[in-house]
């Protein structure tokens, strides 16, 4: 089999495991351009800190599997006789939450942006009470690990992490949303916006607050 037929067997699920020394025969450059065309993307271990490849790869398998609408599709491990080396998955193509971050700070957020942040963040809310009922939960949520399509008014979560320290993993997964809307919710910043419709989202904004309260008092304690 050559490169691409490796690429689409395993885009198209006959294929969730394959050993570091396939794809190693072929250049960066090469085994780039060919994870691009299939929009596949290839996320290595390159750190001494995080989670093991395949346990990251089956954890969001199992996140992708109760909301496949919201979480990345993990395709196929990357593995040899020894180790994992990383795993293969859908290539989301759209823009972190961060970058909307910052252009809320430095005054250039469009309105229909502002809106679409507001029904994304409650959006973000549900998904991961769902995932909280379903007694998982994803220990990572933060704002490069939310890649937001807002054309469509949607997301999709990638990279989640184990518990650590034996901190509640569902209570922190709350406290790093609650993070977010703050980056969104922030009255000093009005001046630099000149429309009262701008006023009024924050305000919406700010009401996500107390479905995240209601949460910590009523579901999690």
């Amino acid at each position: 089999m050559n490169l691409d037929e490796i690429l689409e067997d395993i885009k198209a699920g006959k294929l969730n495991s394959l050993s570091f020394e396939t794809i190693s025969k072929y250049s960066k450059d090469y085994l780039n351009r060919k994870l691009i065309k299939h929009q596949i993307y290839y996320k290595k271990k390159i750190t001494p800190w995080g989670d093991d490849p395949k346990v990251e790869f089956e954890h969001l398998k199992e996140l992708n599997r109760i909301d496949p609408n919201h979480i990345a599709k993990p395709y196929a491990i990357v593995r040899d006789k020894y180790k994992s080396h990383g795993y293969m998955m859908e290539y989301v193509k759209d823009k972190p939450l961060i970058y909307y971050i910052n252009m809320f700070q430095i005054g250039k957020l469009k309105l229909s942006d502002y809106q679409g942040i507001y029904m994304i963040l409650n959006d973000l809310i549900n998904v991961t009470f769902n995932m909280h009922r379903n007694g998982v939960y994803h220990g990572d949520i933060h704002d490069e690990n939310i890649i937001v399509d807002m054309k469509n008014l949607t997301f999709k979560l990638i990279d989640p992490l184990n518990s650590r320290d034996g901190r509640d993993p569902k209570i922190d997964d709350l406290k790093s949303i609650e993070f977010i809307i703050r980056s969104f919710y922030d009255p000093n910043k009005l001046f630099l916006y000149k429309s009262d419709e701008y006023k009024r989202v924050m305000e919406n904004i700010g009401q996500l607050f107390n479905k995240l309260v209601t949460s910590y008092v009523v579901v999690y304690k």
